[in-house]
C-alpha cells in the first residue's frame, strides 16, 4: 500500500486489464468479422487468446475491493446499486436511439430486456448487479468461518 491507501499491484493490473479490454476491441476486427483466411485472422485469433483474460481480471479485481468486508447488507446494497443502476438508467436510452438511428428493431431488443440482448455493451455493469447480489451473502460466509477458525483455534490451545 501507498501513502494514500491505494494498493500500486491492483492499480498496474487495472491498466493491463484495461489495455487488454482493448486489445479484445481491435482483434474483433480480424476474428469476427468473416476474415477467416491469412495473416491476419491467424495474428487476430493469437492477440484474443492474449487478451482474454481481461474481463475475469476486472471481476477478480472488483472482488478484491467488496469481498471480505464487514458491511450490513442495506449498507452495502446502499453504496453500490445505485451507481451501476444509474448507469444502466441513463445509457440504455442512448443505445436504443442509436439502434433505431440504425434501423435495427428496437422492439425485439426491448422484448428481451430481461434476457439481456439489449445492454450491448453495458453488460459487464449488468454482470456486475448480479454479482453483487450475492455479495453480502458470501461476506457473510467468510465472517462466519473467520469466526469458527478463531473458536476451533482457541478449542486447541
Amino acid at each position: 500500500m501507498t501513502a494514500k491507501g491505494r494498493n500500486g499491484a491492483i492499480d498496474v493490473l487495472r491498466v493491463l486489464a484495461g489495455l487488454m479490454v482493448i486489445g479484445i476491441h481491435t482483434s474483433g476486427e480480424y476474428v469476427l468479422e468473416g476474415v477467416n483466411d491469412g495473416a491476419n485472422f491467424l495474428a487476430g485469433l493469437c492477440w484474443e487468446a492474449v487478451v482474454q483474460p481481461a474481463v475475469p481480471l476486472f471481476v477478480i479485481i472488483s472482488g478484491a475491493f467488496v469481498l471480505g468486508r464487514h458491511e450490513a447488507w442495506g449498507i452495502f446494497y446502499r453504496k453500490r446499486m445505485p451507481r451501476l443502476l444509474g448507469i444502466l438508467l441513463f445509457w440504455l436510452p442512448f443505445y436504443w436511439l442509436w439502434m433505431w438511428i440504425k434501423g435495427d428493431d428496437i422492439g425485439s431488443y426491448l422484448a428481451g430486456f430481461w434476457q439481456g440482448r439489449s445492454f450491448v455493451h453495458l453488460w459487464y455493469v449488468v454482470m456486475l448487479l448480479g454479482l453483487y447480489a450475492f455479495v453480502p451473502l458470501l461476506n457473510e460466509v467468510i465472517r462466519r468461518c473467520e469466526v469458527d477458525g478463531e473458536n476451533t483455534a482457541r478449542k486447541r490451545l
